[in-house]
């Protein structure tokens, strides 16, 4: 399901939204597990949970942080600290980015098998805000 955000003409006394949405129009998708009979134009309430919004952030962001150090370490294993060491510095730091790009490859598998998991939920549908009574918020 894809759920579109837009500004209507009371939000620019509010800005309540312009913290998350500092477009005036954002799509999203969102899960309807729920089954809720939407139309096209209907106006739905969305929810993200926080355990979700945590769990997302830490793969997306500190995962690959993480990943640099083991890859790092099995680097300057390899390297040693000899010849080898001297010959290469390198190596280290070039495993070390290829565990941040690990940890990215492993962020961006884990959302494909999601089936959408991660995903925010369309958690009910709500009347449009009316002209002239301020924002919705």
């Amino acid at each position: 399901m894809i759920v579109r955000y837009r500004d209507n003409a009371d939000c620019g006394t509010c800005r309540a939204c312009s913290h998350l949405f500092p477009k005036k129009s954002v799509t999203v998708r969102a899960r309807n597990h729920r089954g809720i009979g939407l139309s096209r134009g209907d106006w739905v309430e969305v929810y993200l949970s926080p355990w979700k919004a945590v769990r997302e952030g830490f793969l997306v962001l500190i995962l690959p942080l993480l990943m640099f150090f083991p890859f790092y370490w099995i680097g300057t294993l390899v390297t040693g600290a000899g010849q080898a060491a001297a010959a290469a510095p390198a190596v280290p730091l070039l495993l070390g980015l290829a565990g941040i790009a690990s940890g990215f490859a492993l962020a961006a598998l884990r959302r494909s098998r999601g089936r959408g998991a991660e995903l925010p939920e369309i958690a009910r549908t709500t009347e449009p805000p009316h002209r002239g009574r301020g924002c919705p918020h």
